[in-house]
């Protein structure tokens, strides 16, 4: 009769499989039993689920396989099927075959212990003339002998005799090789411990209780160096007696460490940036493709629903039953008009740049000209009608952002950078900082704003390539197909370009980037006088596409005002059609002075100069209702009061003085607008230009757009009023009397300082002179210090006596005033 049991982890049963023949049946009715088979193995079943023992009998020897296969636990699911524990038939039949053939035994009982890779076998000697306890050592030194590899092929079977009490449980005590002996009764010194458990496997360590510790009962720690030992060290000596002392062994629980947990907390210098760099290339796979495809949609227009004609359409209709269109919709198109009708010069530049744009030269094209001159409108007359792909960057938008993250948006949203986590900045940094405190050294998960600003313009410089060769046939050259097809490529127009701006720069470099690789087509907007240094950085070697935008003539500006003013008249009557109120007086009295601007002179505006901004300022004024000489001297007088705050008022931060300023004013307002003044009437005359130093202040009046100045092989020859208006202001201020014969005075007083200088320099050489010998080789030099110290005096008589009329005109100009 056969009982084999199986006990799982959370139940504990016992399955008897019967196996029949002749010699077992006439061994089971030979033996005095005082259960039949069924009451056996219920009675196994009780045993094992209420109190976890196992028995036996006199006749009977209790042994326990270990290594029999591969314990279940969470990494059991990993190993292919071909290791893991075989079926309980299959084990008993191994079982069977490595038994010794010298000792009549029969397998009662099969016990797996499936968390621990063993199982215990209960045998039955059918001679019972044999002592058990030396069958059972016989039966041991056989199988160890003689056993099989075990299914991982790393061990052979190991074999032992179970000499105490085993209690088989399924509580959660893990994969652990730490046992714990608890003794009930006196303490066992570790030497009897050692001998008792080491038949079990290497002992590492055993850790006796502590001499202090009088708690009861007394425990000692044994850890052996594989779980496999240390799990047949519990199963086979649990309730042994040692000395008179029975032992309990269990395992000891284990701290079930996570291995990335802990190489996290226990190597912060390296784990953090590992951490970060993951979470970072992570982010980088997710986002990069989106980010690259929203440029893409920004670059082609996909969103822009008006270019679809059916959405177009439906606006129009919507805009027409409204009103919208009679008002409002017509008047961008007649401002179009009436610059190619009435501004012939611009409309012929836009074709020369649609002309230049279509020969698709690798190398930039600029559009140069002063504020307001039209530069943003040459190019929107040159893209009207073209297919390639458009993108426009604003550098004054950039320029202007307050804070880095305002900038970095600005971008973004420029480009189509998207998504872009702006929030993300403050805790990176807030990141890097700890991680910095934490291991000593800066984790490289923060960037800088440079570093962010080319990232993103990598990116749209990949999406952007990307553009120019999507139609491209695969069995085509990127280079040939882009050469043959300029339109392919992507124009991007960049506007407010400045030399004086950080992120300007790295907007050149990336453009020359573009052009080198001739993905895309790239035209400057811009009135910077050095931006021609600006991007012979990015392209030393190439000779760029210049247009110039200047101001147009005085004929061409009146008939542009008569336009705009005609136009706006009849937007005027087109909305006093629709609408159901009456025109008011006022009203008709400003189309009458609408009207009355045909009947005025050239002459009248050639103070603006043909500046495009100023003549729809001018334009706006009259339709306002003002007289349109009183709209003009009313811009002369802006202008001169904008001019007298910004650049005669004293101030610490700027490059150049109120004299410098005032100077260059009187000289240009009693010179002719359209010609340029010879720089060297101021250097040879003030002493305020006499060095190097002090002509910087030139190029600072030059960006600030007060003048204009003409450079010739790198050298300043000439000036000129920055604006056509800025002219007529500088007459309106020298024509202040009171105001310039302040500023004459400030002049007055500078060079009288000045000259006085010069006169303690040489008095100073002269003293030294005077304690040398007295030779003639040093009085042709003392008579040339003295003539020096004579005419500079003779010019601070002169000018004191200037001084003093000045100081007695304002004083007198001063006075009238109170009286008015």
């Amino acid at each position: 009769m056969l009982r084999l049991v199986r006990i799982q982890p959370r139940q504990l049963a016992v399955r008897a499989l019967w196996r029949f023949n002749s010699a077992a049946a006439a061994a089971a009715a030979a033996i005095n039993e005082d259960c039949t088979p069924k009451e056996s193995r219920l009675e196994n079943q009780h045993v094992a689920e209420t109190t976890g023992e196992v028995d036996t009998s006199r006749h009977e020897v209790l042994l326990y396989y270990s290594h029999l296969f591969v314990p279940t636990g969470k990494l059991s699911k990993y190993i292919p099927n071909v290791f893991r524990r075989r079926s309980d038939e299959s084990l008993l039949d191994r079982v069977r075959k490595y038994l010794p053939p010298d000792i009549p035994a029969e397998v009662r009982e099969f016990i797996p212990r499936s968390r621990e890779g063993g199982a215990f076998v209960k045998l039955r000697l059918t001679d019972h003339t044999l002592n058990p306890e030396q069958a059972g050592k016989k039966l041991v030194e056989y199988v160890n002998e003689n056993a099989p590899w075990s299914v991982l092929w790393t061990m052979r079977w190991k074999v032992f005799t179970v000499k105490g009490r085993p209690w088989i449980e399924d509580m959660k005590t893990g994969f652990t090789s730490t046992i714990r002996v608890t003794f009930d009764g006196s303490d066992v010194s570790p030497e009897e411990l050692y001998a008792a458990l080491r038949q079990y496997g290497r002992i590492e360590t055993i850790e006796p209780p502590a001499p202090s510790n009088k708690d009861s009962p007394r425990s000692t720690i044994v850890k052996f160096t594989s779980f496999f030992d240390a799990a047949a060290a519990r199963n086979c000596a649990n309730g042994q007696i040692i000395q008179g002392t029975k032992i309990s062994i269990s395992f000891v629980l284990s701290q079930q460490k996570n291995f990335i947990v802990e190489f996290f907390n226990s190597h912060p210098r390296i784990s953090v940036p590992i951490a970060l760099a993951l979470f970072a290339g992570l982010a980088f796979l997710i986002f990069e493709p989106i980010r690259i495809l929203s440029i893409e949609t920004k670059v082609l227009g996909l969103m822009n629903f008006t270019d679809y004609p059916a959405i177009r359409k439906t606006i129009n209709y919507i805009r027409y039953w409204t009103n919208y269109l009679n008002v409002t919709g017509s008047k961008k198109k007649d401002d179009e008009d009436t610059i190619q009708d009435s501004w012939l010069e611009l409309y012929n530049l836009a074709e020369e740049l649609k002309l230049m744009l279509s020969e698709g030269n690798n190398t930039f094209m600029v559009v140069y000209g002063p504020k307001g001159s039209g530069k943003s409108k040459v190019v929107e007359m040159a893209l009207e009608n073209i297919k390639s792909p458009q993108l426009v960057i604003d550098c004054e938008a950039l320029n202007k952002s307050k804070t880095d993250n305002d900038r970095l948006g600005t971008l973004s949203s420029t480009l189509g950078y998207h998504p872009m986590f702006l929030w993300a900045n403050g805790i990176s940094r807030f990141v890097d900082l700890a991680a910095q405190s934490l291991t000593g050294q800066s984790a490289g998960f923060s960037e800088t704003t440079e570093q962010q600003i080319n990232r993103i313009l990598n990116t749209a410089a990949t999406s952007i390539h990307r553009i120019s060769v999507r139609n491209k046939p695969k069995d085509v050259n990127e280079s040939d197909y882009l050469q043959r097809y300029p339109e392919a490529k992507p124009v991007i127009i960049i506007r407010g370009l400045t030399s004086k701006s950080d992120i300007n720069k790295q907007i050149v470099d990336w453009a020359g980037a573009l052009v080198q690789n001739n993905s895309a087509q790239v035209v400057f907007v811009t009135h910077d006088v050095s931006h021609d240094k600006l991007l012979a950085r990015a392209l030393p070697d190439q000779i760029f596409k210049t247009i110039t935008v200047g101001d147009a003539g005085v004929d061409a500006s009146l008939e542009y005002v008569i336009n705009y003013c005609k136009t706006s008249r009849e937007l005027k009557r087109k909305q006093n059609e629709t609408g159901a109120e009456e025109m008011s007086s006022e009203e008709i009295h400003k189309t009458e002075h609408a009207k009355s601007v045909t009947k005025m002179d050239a002459k009248a505006l050639d103070a603006l100069g043909g500046r495009l901004t100023d003549l729809n300022s001018y334009a706006r004024r009259i339709v306002a209702g003002e007289e349109p000489d009183h709209a003009l001297q009313q811009m002369v007088h802006l202008s001169a009061l904008e001019i007298s705050q910004m650049f005669l008022s004293p101030t610490s931060n700027t490059e150049w003085t109120p004299e410098q300023a005032w100077i260059v004013i009187k000289e240009l307002a009693t010179h002719d607008r359209r010609q340029w003044f010879p720089i060297l009437a101021i250097v040879n005359k003030e002493p305020a230009f006499s060095s190097d130093d002090q002509m910087k202040a030139l190029v600072s009046l030059e960006y600030r757009e007060l003048i204009a100045v003409r450079n010739i092989g790198g050298r300043v020859v000439g000036l000129k009023a920055g604006r056509p208006l800025y002219h007529a202001a500088f007459r309106e201020l020298v024509g202040d009397t009171f105001l310039c014969a302040l500023m004459d005075s400030k002049v007055l007083k500078y060079d009288i300082q000045a000259e006085s200088d010069k006169i303690k320099k040489v008095e100073t050489e002269l003293k030294d002179l005077a304690l040398l010998p007295s030779r003639r080789e040093t009085q042709s030099r003392q008579d040339y210090l003295a003539n020096k110290i004579y005419v500079s005096q003779e010019k601070i008589n002169k000018w004191e006596k200037e001084l003093a009329q000045k100081l007695l005109l304002a004083q007198k100009s001063l006075d009238s005033s109170k009286f008015q």
